[in-house]
């Protein structure tokens, strides 16, 4: 036997058939010819040899007719049959193809090239058919075992097909439910629109569908699955109907109700949280508009609840906590919202007053409900609150400007006394109290954890790599939101908080740095601004010192910037505060540089590293001469005293690309990214 050859079993009784056969095969190689003059003498060949095709003459001393056929195909249903017919018998050929024969030959009408291209295509095409069976059995396969349930219904939304997962999830039989409507199992409040919906599809309003509907278990059990369907086309074109997949989502709709639920309620109270209370006053206030009644907006704080926390612990604060929330929704009615905004602040909406005086009694029945002792580690706790007062649409019309005001009322309710109501008036003096207002609650939020240092990475301009991180103080604040840097820094200065946030910030972006310096990234470096007040301070450099030692960052990794009007207060006492800064191996640089009036006498002796370009001037450098001026002076005359320079706040190519021409050293800005927490400044780091 040949090596690779398709071996070709020829079982023929007629010796010159046979010849003529083998003649024609003989400039074939690919072909080997085996030779039977008996069916069964050819049946043992199929036994013995790989055989590749069956020439078969149906006539045969053994066997007759289409029953040597069947012999054949039954022991040898794989390998690919030619039938061999006389010029009188081809009836008998076609009938043998119609009972699984690849194809006949007429005896006497063929030659050697018709004879090796019917082989050929023989071989070929039952190889095709045993292909398709196998990708068919796969198919099955997969579709049979997939966990979506997969369905096919005609243009009158009739089941045709099914898979075993719709007896799986449904529990109804599959052949029992074939030639049923679909939507006969979806849920009676969502069956209609999917109607409508399939109906669009059949129409070809659309060429594919989408949706989230319950349909009905067995047990009359609701399940939510999600519909994907599509048209089903015959070869012409013409819709047959709709094919598509179920997907059980019933574990996914809980979970998106138990993550809304926790998006929109408290999670040690189970209060409604900001997110819901803005959506309940947002409803009320609308409400309000129609039936021109009134709605207030109660804003109660705790009163000493810092000193529980402190004295007993923050457990014991969160068991007071949850109390006066229940205390509060026995107070309020049925259809008002009582909220916790965070801390120890509570907001209640009360909507469908007639008067402030409605109102008023309301909070006097929220104090009173306050005035029973709470034990707390077998001790009577007294709880009051000072309570602030907005109505609408007298005090505001927007939920900002409501919840602001009872805010501010609420604080003035704080100055009178304990157990106090107070309505807001527009008599007050709005920027005392907010000055008042917000230093309160900048106090509380260094108690309370509210602050948060954010990261901006500086890059090299030469290789695009961050050099270091400059850390910035952001505060969330639990009602107002985000409060930004510009109020922040002046307020905590001229309150002297700035020593205690600066401090913190100070630590914070220390053990920052350590910890991603221990994770293999020692190159990088920290930027920490100093205030006028902290620069000033008499203990500076060992207060600094301490922190380096406690964090155990090296005094090199750190770079403290100070503002150029910080250190032209007192030109010879900056020198020395900064030379000792300097000896200890710390970085130097100034801060919005070319705001100030420096001396450039004065500058020269600063033992510095680095300038600063106020964002201000980087800002305009693409539409302002005089600002690109500035900025490409400032940038030669930083390096002209051998400084580094450095460009704050670029926000677009063009002025990175000017501030590159110029040779700015480093950049930081919103173009290669904003400052961001210390996770997300991980991971700009990492993706290095």
């Amino acid at each position: 036997m040949k090596r690779d050859a398709i071996q070709i079993l020829l079982i023929e009784d007629n010796p010159g058939d046979v010849e003529l056969i083998a003649d024609m095969l003989a400039d074939r190689p690919l072909f080997e010819l085996v030779y039977a003059d008996r069916l069964s003498i050819g049946l043992g060949h199929l036994k013995a040899r790989p055989i590749s095709l069956i020439l078969l003459d149906l006539s045969l001393p053994d066997s007759l007719g289409l029953s040597t056929f069947s012999k054949v195909h039954g022991q040898a249903p794989h390998i690919p049959i030619v039938v061999l017919t006389g010029t009188t018998d081809e009836s008998i050929g076609l009938s043998a193809v119609k009972a699984g024969a690849q194809d006949y030959l007429i005896k006497g009408r063929v030659d050697s090239q018709l004879l090796s291209r019917t082989l050929s295509y023989a071989i070929e095409r039952k190889r095709f058919e045993k292909a398709l069976g196998d990708s068919e059995e796969k198919l099955r396969t997969v579709v049979e075992s997939v966990r979506e349930i997969i369905f096919r219904i005609d243009t009158d939304c009739r089941l045709t097909f099914l898979n075993t997962a719709w007896t799986k999830i449904l529990g109804f039989p599959a052949e029992g439910s074939l030639e049923q409507p679909l939507h006969a199992f979806i849920h009676e409040e969502d069956r209609a629109r999917c109607f409508d919906m399939m109906t669009q599809l059949l129409r070809q309003e659309q060429d594919s569908l989408r949706f989230e509907a319950r349909l009905l278990k067995q047990d009359a059990v609701p399940v939510w699955m999600e519909a994907d369907m599509a048209l089903n086309l015959d070869v012409h074109g013409t819709v047959e109907g709709i094919v598509g997949t179920l997907d059980d989502i019933s574990e996914r709709k809980k979970n998106e109700e138990r993550l809304l639920y926790m998006a929109n309620h408290d999670a040690l109270t189970g209060l409604p949280n900001r997110n819901l209370f803005e959506d309940r006053l947002n409803q009320a206030i609308t409400q309000s508009t129609r039936t021109h009644k009134l709605v207030a907006i109660i804003f109660m704080d705790l009163d000493q609840f810092k000193m529980v926390n402190d004295s007993l612990g923050h457990d014991q604060g969160d068991i007071l906590l949850c109390e006066v929330a229940a205390r509060l929704l026995e107070t309020i009615r049925a259809g008002d919202t009582v909220a916790r905004l965070g801390g120890d602040e509570f907001v209640i909406v009360l909507s469908e007053l007639e008067s402030t005086e409605d109102a008023v009694a309301i909070a006097r029945k929220i104090m009173k409900a306050l005035e029973k002792p709470v034990v707390l580690k077998n001790q009577e706790i007294s709880v009051a609150g000072s309570i602030g007062i907005a109505m609408f649409p007298k005090d505001g019309d927007s939920i900002s400007q409501l919840v602001r005001n009872a805010d501010t009322a609420m604080y003035r309710s704080k100055e009178l006394g304990r157990k106090q109501i107070c309505f807001y008036s527009p008599e007050m003096n709005a920027k005392l109290l907010e000055r008042l207002t917000l230093e309160n609650d900048m106090r509380r939020a260094i108690q309370r954890n509210e602050f948060e240092v954010h990261y901006q990475p500086k890059l090299d301009v030469s290789t695009g790599r961050i050099l270091g991180f400059e850390a910035l103080l952001r505060w969330e604040h639990p009602v107002r939101g985000t409060i930004s840097p510009d109020k922040i820094i002046p307020l905590a200065e001229s309150s002297g908080l700035i020593l205690a946030i600066g401090s913190w910030v100070l630590r914070t972006a220390c053990e920052q740095l350590v910890q991603w310096q221990r994770q293999g990234y020692s190159d990088l470096t920290m930027a920490v601004n100093l205030s006028a007040r902290q620069f000033w301070k008499e203990d500076l450099v060992e207060h600094i010192a301490e922190i380096l030692k406690e964090t155990g960052l090296a005094p090199e990794c750190l770079e403290l910037e100070i503002t150029e009007s910080s250190v032209m207060r007192n030109a010879e006492e900056t020198i020395s505060t900064l030379s000792k800064l300097h000896d200890m191996g710390i970085t130097l640089s100034i801060d919005d540089f070319g705001t100030g009036y420096s001396s450039l006498s004065y500058l020269k002796r600063f033992p510095i590293q680095a300038l600063k370009v106020d964002q201000s001037f980087v800002r305009d450098i693409t539409v302002d001469r005089d600002a690109a001026a500035i900025a490409q002076g400032i940038i030669a005359l930083g390096h002209s005293m051998n400084l580094q320079v450095v460009a704050e706040g670029v926000q677009t190519q063009s002025q990175f690309d000017l501030l590159k021409l110029w040779h700015c050293n480093a950049m930081q800005g919103y173009l290669f990214s904003k400052p961001v927490s210390g996770s997300a400044a991980f991971d700009l780091i990492r993706k290095e």
